[in-house]
């Protein structure tokens, strides 16, 4: 895997995710912190998961027909199947307890 802030940036390019969809993503990472155990190390590519999974959240819920696993599985460059990328979003959304919407404020 390539530096996270390359593999966001390329992500993002490749996907052609939306301003919007960003600041409402590190909403949904800052949501989920408070809920991951004090202490726990994830895999060395947690942080990877976490914000395809973010990223592609923010994306669905912006727009009806948003992005589809299968193309940010594409955009990760294979880095994730969708097979991960839909376990990412199902583990990510449980985390965060499926509270996807972001008030003004939160921006």
């Amino acid at each position: 895997l390539p530096e996270l802030p390359d593999f966001v940036r390329q992500v993002v390019e490749r996907a052609r995710i939306r301003q919007a969809a960003l600041a409402i993503a590190l909403v949904y990472i800052n949501r989920l912190k408070p809920c991951l155990p004090q202490g726990s190390r994830g895999d060395f590519d947690a942080p990877y998961r976490i914000l395809v999974a973010a990223i592609l959240t923010a994306s669905k819920f912006l727009i009806d027909t948003g992005l589809r696993n299968e193309t940010m599985s594409r955009a990760t460059r294979g880095a994730f199947t969708a097979r991960d990328v839909s376990r990412a979003e199902r583990t990510f959304l449980r985390l965060i307890g499926y509270r996807l919407w972001v008030e003004p404020e939160e921006l």
